[in-house]
């Protein structure tokens, strides 16, 4: 909770009096979301019963356009015909079959997706600050993916890696979940999120797998930000493992991963380049005498002055 809402004072005050505090690092806020009526294609039976039965419109028509988003007068008129229904009948006339067949209609007629203000998002630099102030990483990465709609439902997916520094490596990664802000905390084997990073091909990013699975001093978060978020049961402890919310979730690992594995990789390099520099600098103290003896003529210490300035030019980590 402490990383996903670093906005937030979070004060723990346990039973046997002990007081746990975790102070906010930044007091800006994810922007505020916006209310969006429902749209058809995200709707179930139940909840389309529920609205007939609350509307106040007089005619199919009025109660499509009034009570759903991106529907239109046209497209109200394209559903009626779909269902084969009066556009001038009362909603509240209609017999439970007859809304099925209503509520199917829209869901076959096209209409444009939702809007995607309603989501509210961490953002990239809240994600950041609240890995680094808790896990304080050696390198951290976050990405915020565009919102996406699935079902006639908008979403939206963030990512995180925190890699090294206090981290410590246990062999395996750590997974951080969350819907809305929401810690996940069980059913982790059969949450979306565990299978999506599962896809992905970690030893591409220069960090060591063993089987699916990434290994090595790192935190993997992932944020779900939605309407409607499909968990897996009433318990909400995991998240469905839907086609559409895997793969934004993989492409959103995959970016993350990409950037942490160019930071390894460089690190790598530059131990290789420190490595070789100093083998080359050390030899540099018998190379200086030997080819001032070979030459018959020549400074040691200019020799090897010279020696050492050519292998820092061409060996210089930093460069890299």
């Amino acid at each position: 909770t402490a990383i996903m809402n670093p906005y937030a004072r979070v004060v723990l005050r346990e039973p046997d009096g002990n007081k746990v505090e975790f102070p906010r690092v930044s007091r800006e806020l994810p922007k505020k979301s916006k209310e969006i009526k429902p749209h058809p294609h995200g709707v179930e039976l139940g909840v389309m019963m529920r609205m007939i039965e609350n509307s106040s419109a007089r005619t199919i028509t009025s109660f499509l356009q009034n009570e759903f988003t991106r529907v239109g007068r046209t497209s109200a008129e394209e559903i009626c015909d779909e269902a084969d229904m009066d556009t001038g009948r009362r909603p509240n006339t209609l017999e439970k079959d007859e809304i099925e067949t209503l509520l199917k209609a829209a869901q076959n007629v096209k209409l444009q997706s939702p809007p995607t203000d309603c989501l509210s998002p961490i953002g990239e630099d809240l994600v950041l600050k609240g890995l680094k102030k808790e896990l304080n990483p050696e390198f951290s990465t976050a990405i915020t993916r565009s919102p996406t709609v699935y079902k006639g439902n908008p979403f939206q997916i963030e990512v995180g890696l925190a890699w090294g520094g206090d981290i410590e490596d246990e062999g395996s990664f750590d997974e951080l979940r969350f819907a809305n802000k929401v810690p996940l905390l069980y059913k982790k084997s059969s949450c979306v999120t565990t299978k999506a990073i599962e896809e992905v091909s970690w030893n591409r990013y220069n960090i060591s797998q063993t089987g699916n699975r990434p290994q090595g001093p790192l935190y993997i978060l992932v944020h779900i930000a939605s309407v409607w978020v499909p968990f897996t049961s009433e318990g909400k402890e995991a998240v469905a493992n839907y086609d559409p919310i895997r793969k934004e979730m993989k492409l959103a690992l995959q970016e993350a991963g990409r950037k942490l594995g160019r930071y390894i990789g460089r690190k790598e390099r530059k131990a290789i380049q420190e490595k070789k520099k100093r083998q080359l600098t050390s030899y540099a103290k018998e190379m200086g005498p030997a080819i001032a003896q070979l030459a018959g003529d020549g400074d040691e210490d200019e020799i090897e002055d010279r020696i050492q300035a050519m292998v820092e030019a061409d060996y210089n980590p930093e460069q890299l």
